[in-house]
């Protein structure tokens, strides 16, 4: 479902509007639920990355995205 979301928001909004971020930090836990934990770190390294890029080191949104990600 995230899958479809993230590709429709990237294709309409870009890869590093909030909102398409906000998505890919959605999609990270259930991909760690579903037992992938390398691949949930990894998108949630990328989201912070992207935060911090977009929106500043000190947003709420990237504050959030660090505190799930544990960078």
């Amino acid at each position: 479902m995230y899958a479809a979301v993230i590709a429709d928001s990237t294709r309409v909004l870009g890869f590093d509007h909030p909102d398409t971020l906000n998505a890919r930090a959605c999609q990270a836990p259930w991909i760690g639920t579903l037992g992938d934990h390398a691949e949930a770190a990894r998108l949630l390294a990328e989201v912070v990355a992207a935060r911090v890029r977009v929106l500043g080191p000190d947003h709420p949104d990237t504050l959030n995205a660090r505190s799930m990600s544990g960078r």
